[in-house]
């Protein structure tokens, strides 16, 4: 009983700070339950059974549950997905070697949006059905894959799906339905990106040359002496890519920067919607149009213990590009907020610590 039965008597029960926020954000939310479909254009393909677990603590498969860690150990297959997955979300392995917080490792302000999906490769080809609605899917991780899988691989990219592949990662039955090409290997320790006579720096990694095939493979990265080791070829309606790097990783088991480079190169021009600035976003499609979510976590340290003041020097200026025509922009949490809409974009601050839904129609 708030105020116990002393002199203040006996009071009637208040929400905390945060409970009045939940409060609030609850009735908004059911005044609006229009909450759209999450836009996700890019799906990484990773294996059924891939076992990786995330939390440095479980560094083997599974967390371990099999209790054999000799069995299980940290290989090529976890540091691939690792990779792949940091390399999309980027600044989150900046941020996860940063002394740990409550705060840093969550709603990172990834460079490309929430914008990636993950699907699995599921022993019965059958259930294979969500991976036509990607236009892009990456491989990540080893793949255990049948000939009738690496078969289903093959129609997706020849229904109009663009698949990346990096080499060592398909069983042989799987690679031998795809078609790659092969090559003697070498070594490298820069690399041309397309036109782009410029030496990109990397660290050393390995390769295969991309043989001369009766298929035209065009080049999309090159080692210092212009040997091919990254290239696309049009099968059908869609688009293979081939990464001859063994799952993408150099000697240092890092991600070669060309997977950076393929991300962007793959991306832009997918999202109806981006987003420019220093916070976390995400778009939803809706009957009418779209929202935009916006989280900005900077600004609010979060202590062992206790509470601090939110630093409102961490706001953030945001402008939202829409490549699709709109007309209007209101805040769902904020709605006396004006916004305004100019050539298809809109520009807004996002207070330390808060969270912005933007309706865009």
């Amino acid at each position: 009983k708030p105020g116990g039965t002393a002199a203040a008597g006996i009071q009637e029960v208040q929400l905390s700070p945060k409970g009045k926020l939940v409060d609030r954000f609850l009735r908004i939310t059911a005044k609006e339950p229009e909450r759209g479909t999450p836009y996700t254009p890019v799906a990484f393909l990773v294996d059924y059974a891939h076992g990786w677990e995330p939390a440095p603590f479980w560094p083997n498969s599974f967390k371990n549950w099999h209790q054999q860690q000799d069995r299980f150990l940290y290989g090529d297959h976890e540091r691939m997905l690792e990779e792949y997955f940091f390399t999309a979300f980027y600044p989150i392995g900046p941020e996860s070697q940063k002394p740990i917080t409550g705060t840093n490792e969550v709603y990172v302000p990834g460079l490309f949006g929430d914008m990636f999906d993950v699907i699995f490769a599921y022993p019965d080809v059958t259930k294979w059905r969500t991976i036509d609605s990607y236009p892009v899917v990456i491989a990540a991780g080893d793949l255990e894959l049948t000939e009738d899988e690496g078969k289903r691989l093959a129609k997706y990219v020849e229904d109009g799906g663009t698949l990346v592949l990096a080499a060592s990662q398909l069983t042989d039955v799987a690679a031998k339905a795809m078609k790659l090409p092969t090559g003697e290997m070498i070594e490298s320790d820069g690399y041309r990106w397309m036109d782009d006579p410029a030496i990109q720096p990397s660290q050393r990694f390995r390769c295969h040359a991309i043989a001369s095939q009766d298929e035209t493979w065009r080049t999309l990265a090159a080692t210092r002496d212009g040997t091919p080791f990254c290239a696309s070829v049009d099968r059908g309606k869609g688009r293979l890519i081939y990464l001859t790097v063994p799952r993408g990783l150099g000697i240092d088991r890092r991600a070669v920067p060309v997977l950076a480079h393929l991300l962007a190169h793959l991306t832009r021009g997918l999202m109806p919607i981006e987003v420019e600035g220093d916070v976390e976003w995400m778009v939803n499609r809706t009957r009418d149009g779209w929202l935009v979510t916006l989280l900005n976590p900077a600004g609010q340290a979060k202590p062992q213990q206790g509470i601090t003041p939110t630093d409102f020097r961490e706001n953030r200026q945001v402008t939202i590009r829409a490549h699709v025509p709109i007309k209007s922009a209101r805040d769902r949490l904020l709605p006396t907020d004006a916004i305004q809409v100019e050539n298809n974009r809109a520009t807004l601050t996002v207070g330390a610590g808060a969270v912005r839904i933007i309706e865009l129609r």
